[in-house]
C-alpha cells in the first residue's frame, strides 16, 4: 500500500510512513506501561488473569485469527468478485484518462433558484405539453471542465460508462 501511495504522491506516502512509525512507537510505549509496569494498586494485585467465561470467549477468537492467517482462501473467494469488479472499473477509468476521453456529465435541468414544488409543477406542465420527452432525450453535456454550469445541477459520471447503460451491479 505504501509503495503504491509513494508512486502516486510522495508527500502522502511520507505522512503515512510517519503515522505508522509514530503509531508503532506509541503502541510499544503503551504495552510497556500496561504489561511490564509495577502494579501499584493493591486491589489489582488479587485479580485473576482470565476467568473461564473470558477464556471461552478469547480462545475461539484466537483460533479463528490463526485460521485466517494460515488458510485465508475461503475469505479470498468471498471477496474476489467484488475486488475483480473494482479493479476492472479502475483499469477502465485509467485507460479512458490515458486516451484523453473527456469527462461526461449528465445535465439535470433543475435550476438552483427554483424550489422543489416549482420544479414539480414545471415538469408536470412539460409532460402535458409533450416537451418532457424532448427534454429527457437531449444529449449529455461533454466538457473538459470539472465545474458544471451554474444554472443546473450536474453529476459527474465515469468517462467509460455510456449514459444509456444501467449502473454496474455487484457493488
Amino acid at each position: 500500500i505504501l509503495q503504491g501511495a509513494f508512486q502516486v504522491n510522495k508527500m502522502w506516502a511520507a505522512w503515512a510512513v510517519a503515522g505508522i512509525v509514530l503509531g508503532a512507537a506509541y503502541m510499544l510505549w503503551l504495552y510497556q506501561r500496561t504489561m511490564f509496569g509495577a502494579c501499584d494498586n493493591p486491589k489489582n494485585q488479587v485479580l485473576k488473569d482470565l476467568s473461564l467465561r473470558e477464556m471461552a470467549t478469547l480462545v475461539p477468537l484466537v483460533i479463528w485469527a490463526f485460521w485466517i492467517g494460515l488458510y485465508p482462501k475461503p475469505y479470498f473467494e468471498v471477496l474476489e468478485p467484488a475486488i475483480t469488479n473494482i479493479v476492472k472499473r479502475v483499469d477502465e477509468a485509467r485507460e479512458a484518462r490515458k486516451a484523453g476521453a473527456p469527462q461526461v456529465y449528465e445535465k439535470i435541468s433543475l435550476p438552483l433558484e427554483k424550489s422543489n414544488f416549482e420544479a414539480d409543477d414545471q415538469e408536470m406542465r412539460m409532460e402535458e405539453s409533450g416537451a418532457a420527452a424532448q427534454a429527457h432525450s437531449s444529449a449529455p453535456v461533454v466538457t473538459h471542465s470539472p465545474i458544471a454550469p451554474r444554472s443546473s445541477f450536474a453529476a459527474p459520471l465515469p468517462a467509460f460508462r455510456k449514459l444509456s447503460e444501467p449502473p454496474p451491479s455487484g457493488l
